[in-house]
């Protein structure tokens, strides 16, 4: 198991720490094993304790804070070289500029093998005058030569940093931060019941600003721009989400100009809920600040489709981009964060984007997240790789790798011979997966359409009794749950994709919206006994935990019930695999084959799925040859499609050829289809 120390200056509220958190997390899970050090002593304590629920292992660094004092600062050096020797990290992983400079210096002294170094923004502006800005500027070059890597948030971060002279370019790689907004939507009320539970008039027109409050964020400049637009737009109000040292003068500053009634001062919110009830309840966001990393405030703003400005500093500007889901001013423009509109126009109606352009720019910008350091750290020619992952099945370690893809490892467990996926992809992954699937509604009808014929064939070979119940795990938009609907069935859903299950619903369809993490997710969301009939079509390889998936099915299903599993042969796909790599070399490969091969997270063969339906308690198994789908699901090209087509008729035919010659003990098909009774 590889170590790591993370080193942060402090532990508050915003980005720096929600990043640095939500970074070890993520890394835990990939089998690294990490500890954080940080000042607690000006840390927020909810901040502290939020990260210790998630699973973070904090070390106290008492000398560690934010002001420069050379007492301190040598006895934090010293605290953290001793906990380097203690701890014998093999990477180092340095957050903002003083925990920066101190945790890489520490790193170097006691000899770390990698250190990383990551600035979450920078104080080359806006926090300080020229002369100590340019020392500060000199110990980030001297430090920069300490550093393996130097991880930015924007292409803007990286470019101001070499424009200093600070680090080579090789040095650099740009990872924006991931914002995990689906939760948040998940949270957020209509704005009419948000406002009402904030205290807020339904007219009004609320421009929302989030951040710690000191001067570098610039709120300063949103409550004079307030008090400017007052006399002509009433009902302006401006809530503020934050804490910090500015908080008296803010107050302080809007009563001198006339507008305390107006501006609200919200106080820190640490909660998820309370926070999307404040992006919920607003008409624009903004960002006003002389100095930012990321924002990633903008993001979640845009994900709940909630027009943003921004003053053109740091990685806003990447952030926003040219007019696409709001608007961009001058630093320390205060009439431009007025949106100046016509005469009794309200302030939004300059803004370019609505609410679905900003929606659009956070799930582009969602699904333009560059991976995680540790990748960034095999580009540096480090070998070490986190060990293989027990298996999902039955819970073996020390998988034998069978191939290594683009950024995992195809993996057989030496167990139950189960192949899948090392690192795993994260509930989280998969669920964010199905969400960009079912956004394109065109992909999603059409994937459906493909399909549309085994539905038919399925429902036409069951024998049924009475009204029987039938549930689809992993329904999609509902197009399978609407054919058997249609031959007598009460159908049900359930399914990880809000915006399938959100367009299910809305063709009056039973579908229920299923948890991808936390104790929800273990559950199906059904009474006991409840199903006569459950299928997943193309969903078990897919199942993080199949052994827990299979013993939920086994409890909603009544005695005698079949589960229907259709899935992926692992026998053809690895065969099909190694003839891809055989063939990569030919010049029309990639338009034939495809650029690489994808897996999806675990690869079921007969023998391995027939074990895990055993496993669960199920009796008289049968697994089968699959028919094909019609064409390529995924690929809108009529000329593929029909080469799609003919090459699956083909394997299809071969496939039953050599399963008639075999008696059944050997299935070549591509997919296979399994059924399997619960004991009566």
């Amino acid at each position: 198991m590889i170590r790591t120390l993370h080193v942060i200056t402090r532990l508050t509220l915003g980005g720096s720490s929600e990043n640095t958190v939500g970074q070890m997390v993520a890394l835990a899970r990939a089998g690294y094993d990490g500890a954080l050090a940080a000042g607690l002593a000006e840390s927020k304590t909810a901040t502290v304790e939020d990260a210790r629920r998630r699973g973070c292992r904090i070390v106290d660094v008492p000398g560690l804070g934010r002001e420069v004092t050379p007492a301190r600062d040598l006895s934090a050096l010293l605290q953290l070289i001793r906990l380097c020797r203690r701890e014998r990290p093999a990477i180092v992983h340095t957050h903002t500029s003083k925990a920066g400079f101190i945790g890489r210096l520490a790193a170097r002294i006691a000899r770390v093998p990698v250190v990383i170094h990551q600035p979450h923004g920078h104080i080359f502006y806006g926090y300080y005058g020229s002369r100590r800005t340019s020392a500060y500027v000199a110990l980030e070059r001297l430090a920069a030569r300490w550093s393996d890597r130097i991880v930015t948030l924007t292409d803007v971060g990286r470019d101001e940093h070499l424009a200093l002279g600070i680090g080579r370019r090789e040095q650099f790689v740009t990872i924006p931060s991931g914002v995990p907004v689906r939760d948040l939507q998940a949270r957020a009320p209509l704005q009419a019941q948000a406002r009402a539970r904030l205290g807020l008039s339904a007219s009004a027109f609320v421009v929302l600003g989030l951040g710690r409050l000191v001067h570098v964020k610039g709120f300063d400049l949103l409550v004079e721009a307030l008090a400017r637009i007052a006399p002509k737009v009433r009902d302006a109000r401006v809530v503020i989400v934050g804490d910090g040292p500015e908080r008296n003068r803010l107050a302080t500053q809007a009563s001198g100009l006339g507008v305390a009634d107006r501006v609200v001062l919200a106080g820190a919110v640490v909660a998820p809920e309370i926070l999307a009830l404040h992006f919920a309840a607003a008409d624009v966001f903004v960002a006003p600040a002389r100095n930012e990393g990321m924002g990633r405030a903008l993001v979640e703003a845009m994900a709940l489709g909630v027009p943003v400005v921004g003053a053109a500093v740091g990685g806003i500007p990447s952030v926003v981009g040219d007019d696409v889901a709001g608007r961009v001013v001058a630093p320390d423009d205060v009439d431009g964060l007025r949106c100046p509109a016509r005469p009794g126009e309200r302030p939004a109606a300059s803004i370019q984007a609505g609410r679905g352009s900003a929606t659009a720019r956070a799930r582009l910008l969602h699904r333009r997240r560059r991976p995680a350091p540790p990748g960034a750290l095999r580009r540096a020619g480090r070998d070490e790789e986190p060990p293989v992952t027990p298996c999902p099945a039955c819970g073996r370690a020390g998988g034998r790798p069978l191939a290594r893809l683009l950024r995992r490892s195809l993996v057989r467990c030496p167990e139950c011979r189960l192949v899948f996926l090392d690192p795993p992809r994260t509930s989280d992954a998969v669920r964010e997966y199905f969400e960009d699937v079912y956004v394109d509604e065109a992909a999603s009808r059409r994937i459906d359409a493909r399909r549309h014929r085994l539905f038919l064939d399925f429902l036409d070979g069951v024998r049924q009794d009475g009204r029987s119940r039938l549930l689809d795990i992993g329904c999609g938009t509902g197009e399978f749950i609407e054919l058997a609907r249609a031959r007598g069935w009460d159908a049900w859903g359930v399914e990880v994709s809000r915006e399938a299950v959100q367009t299910a619903q809305g063709r009056g369809l039973q579908v229920a919206l299923r948890a991808s993490e936390g104790a929800e997710a273990e559950r199906l969301p059904f009474a006991a006994d409840f199903f006569d009939v459950v299928v997943l079509w193309n969903v078990i390889e897919f199942l993080a935990r199949p052994s827990a998936d299979l013993a939920e099915i086994v409890r909603v299903l009544s005695p005698g019930g079949r589960i229907v599993i259709r899935t992926q042969n692992e026998r053809f796909h690895l065969t099909a695999y190694r003839l891809h790599r055989l063939l990569a070399w030919l010049p029309a490969s990639d338009a034939l084959l495809g650029r690489s091969y994808v897996f999806h997270p675990v690869l079921w063969s007969p023998r391995t799925l027939l074990a895990a339906l055993a496993r669960a308690g199920f009796i008289d198994i049968v697994v089968t040859n699959s028919a094909p789908t019609a064409g390529d699901p995924y690929v809108a090209s009529p000329s593929r499609d029909a080469v799609v087509q003919v090459g699956k008729w083909i394997l299809d035919r071969a496939a039953r050829v050599v399963d008639r010659l075999s008696g059944g003990a050997w299935l070549i098909g591509a997919s296979m289809t399994a059924v399997a009774r619960k004991p009566e």
